[in-house]
């Protein structure tokens, strides 16, 4: 590992005291894959208050283990799942750059054209994952759960962003904390976790635009010229690891609630490759 990655305990305690209120549960959740094919998970449970509580707990055992935190306030402690998440307090959307060989700065810049392009507020934090970009907005409101994950869902198809990461237990890697990415082989391993830029805003639903709405989902970016052929992009989507899920969605297969979700699942595979709106349509069509 490399010696000169050390825990960052002020990104840590920063974006826990945003994201939660005074006296909500918080789970923390640990991975340990020092020996792959038997990770060790563990989760514990904090008041959001104890935030040094917590930092002083991660510094020795995040040498060799992974730190993760639930994005949304628990209900109680010692319970696992969605049935034991309160209304949060933000949205996010979680874009790698590691899969396409992407620079951190590249990916960057095309996710401020994006968030220009759709009007979007300025993110509160923008989060350095080790090989991928947080982008997170706080909201000072109560977020209802149910519309929470259609918004995050929306952030995912303007992004391109991990289409995982909508469910209301949702555990996103600690800022501040080492990322030993051992879990997939194309990842660094060791790479450093933080906060890259912090604008201290807070916003009102109202400023989200769409919020609320219940509408066909488009693909909202900045239009580009593609930088590959449809053909090209259908080769590389049917040789992806994940070929036989698309092929499955895209013949009518899976069972979704509903038909927009269905579309945006699909819209969110084609996304991954191109972030030009016509190509995506004419490539779903």
């Amino acid at each position: 590992m490399n010696t000169e990655l050390k825990f960052n305990a002020q990104d840590t305690i920063d974006i826990l005291a945003a994201i939660f209120d005074f006296n909500e549960i918080i789970e923390i959740r640990t991975v340990d894959e020092t020996d792959r094919s038997k990770p060790k998970v563990d989760q514990k449970w904090f008041l959001s208050q104890d935030f040094a509580d917590i930092a002083d707990r991660i510094e020795e055992p995040n040498k060799i283990t992974n730190f993760y935190f639930g994005a949304n306030p628990r209900k109680d402690f010692g319970v696992s799942g969605d049935i034991n998440c309160l209304p949060g307090h933000s949205f996010f959307v979680d874009v790698d750059f590691y899969k396409d060989a992407n620079t951190f700065e590249g990916t960057l810049e095309r996710l401020k054209d994006i968030i220009s392009a759709n009007k979007l507020p300025e993110p509160s934090f923008i989060v350095n994952s080790g090989n991928g970009i947080w982008l997170w907005w706080i909201v000072s409101d109560d977020i209802p759960l149910e519309n929470w994950k259609d918004y995050v869902n929306k952030l995912i198809l303007m992004f391109g962003g991990d289409k995982c990461c909508k469910n209301y237990e949702r555990i996103c890697r600690l800022p501040g904390t080492i990322n030993h990415g051992f879990s997939k082989p194309d990842k660094k391993d060791h790479t450093q976790s933080g906060i890259f830029s912090r604008s201290g805003k807070r916003y009102h639903l109202s400023d989200f635009p769409g919020y609320g709405k219940i509408e066909e989902p488009k693909v909202l970016v900045t239009p580009k010229s593609p930088s590959m052929e449809d053909q090209k992009i259908i080769d590389k989507m049917n040789s992806a690891k994940n070929a036989d899920k698309i092929k499955i969605l895209w013949t009518g297969g899976f069972t979704y609630p509903n038909r927009t979700e269905k579309i945006a699942a699909l819209l969110s595979h084609i996304a991954f490759y191109t972030q030009n709106p016509k190509q995506i349509e004419n490539i779903a069509s």
